[in-house]
């Protein structure tokens, strides 16, 4: 496969901030091996950068130092900005060390395990599993990250369950169950996100139906859809939620 490893001049004089930024703005030189090579052995600071700069690169060539280290680095930031490259990348490769993150101890990591597993695109039934446990996790995010990655993943296999869970869920994770449905080939309920955006018990609610409703308006429903975001924006009170509700208007108004 052809993945750099550590060595051939990337020594630890290299591995700075300083020096992957250089690496990364020189137009004839391929900062893949320095930046793995940092991650696999710089301190703590450049790991996290390293992680950082690999998902811009987007280069196959790096999955194996980032599945590393989404797996074994000691640092939670490490962790996390790995399953974001990983993410990023999207090679299928890196399925079974983001199935092994979904069981992270850090919550951002499962998070981003979940996203990331969403963003390779491949319903592997251990990608499938893994989400699917996901769905007891303790923490909201970690759950609308994974029944948002199972909509992503495709399989049909999933809906019965999903539809079974969908009323045990509070309503800012709920909407979410009607998004992932929708892109599995049910229709959108409409209804029901309109309804948590109107009334969602806590803006956090609100905010999630919002977002629903953006990503799910489609040519023939934008106009429904806005008038939906329209009518939230004039009765809602809530700074952070009225900014996104005016963000997504623009949006869907361009």
């Amino acid at each position: 496969m052809g993945e750099p490893v550590a060595g051939g001049g990337n020594g630890p004089a290299e591995w700075t901030a300083e020096a992957l930024l250089e690496a990364m703005r020189t137009p004839d030189r391929d900062p893949v091996p320095l930046l793995c090579a940092a991650l696999r052995e710089g301190p703590a600071p450049v790991r996290e950068e390293a992680a950082r700069y690999l998902q811009r690169v987007r280069s196959p060539h790096a999955v194996t130092a980032l599945a590393d280290a989404v797996t074994a680095d000691l640092e939670e930031a490490v962790r996390w900005e790995a399953a974001e490259a990983l993410g990023v990348i999207g090679d299928p490769r890196a399925v079974p060390a983001l199935v092994t993150a979904t069981g992270d101890e850090n919550e951002l990591v499962r998070l981003c395990a979940a996203e990331a597993l969403g963003g390779v695109g491949r319903a592997e039934a251990e990608a499938v599993a893994a989400l699917l446990h996901l769905l007891e996790d303790a923490s909201d995010l970690v759950r609308i990250y994974a029944v948002e990655a199972l909509g992503y993943l495709g399989d049909p296999g999933v809906a019965a369950t999903l539809r079974a869970r969908l009323p045990r869920e509070w309503p800012a994770v709920r909407v979410w169950y009607h998004y992932a449905l929708w892109r599995l080939g049910e229709a959108f309920a409409f209804a029901e996100v309109r309804e948590v955006l109107r009334r969602g018990d806590g803006y956090r609610a609100r905010l999630q139906a919002a977002t629903v409703l953006r990503l799910a308006a489609t040519d023939e429903t934008a106009d429904a859809f806005i008038h939906a975001l329209r009518a939230a924006a004039e009765q809602e009170r809530h700074p952070l939620v009225l900014d996104h509700l005016r963000k997504l208007l623009s949006e869907l108004e361009e």
